[in-house]
């Protein structure tokens, strides 16, 4: 595995994308699914996103927006892809933006829980980690 989003606390994960960072260079990438109780369906075959390009590292982030999550991938000996979620958002959401202190400006190492009914979900700002 190259890259998957961060688990969130209490047994709930979020969706998880996996690169392959294959020797051949043909392994498709998978897209898993929260499928609840620590289960997990691959969809990535369904939605499109599995091809044969060798990904390496992803950035998960709502690129353009539009509160739902879009996939950022660098590709070994391809050109990096930027999957963006059409599916369209359905739920409530929040964005935040953080500000650190110089020199950390963009606040990396932050930890950022939110409770919402019974459920809490943690993430943690991070950068350097895969090719991504």
């Amino acid at each position: 595995m190259s890259s998957q989003t961060q688990a969130e606390e209490e047994s709930i994960y979020t969706d998880a994308f996996v690169g392959r960072n294959s020797w051949n260079g043909r392994e498709p990438n998978m897209l898993l699914l929260n499928a609840g109780e620590g289960r997990f369906i691959e969809v990535g075959v369904a939605f499109g996103l599995a091809g044969t390009k060798d990904g390496r590292g992803m950035a998960v982030a709502d690129f353009d927006l539009d509160g739902d999550v879009d996939y950022a991938v660098n590709n070994y000996e391809a050109f990096a892809e930027l999957w963006d979620n059409q599916v369209g958002n359905q739920r409530p959401w929040l964005a935040i933006r953080l500000r650190g202190q110089a020199p950390n400006t963009e606040a990396v190492g932050a930890l950022i829980r939110v409770h919402t009914g019974e459920r809490i979900q943690t993430r943690l700002v991070g950068v350097g980690s895969g090719y991504a």
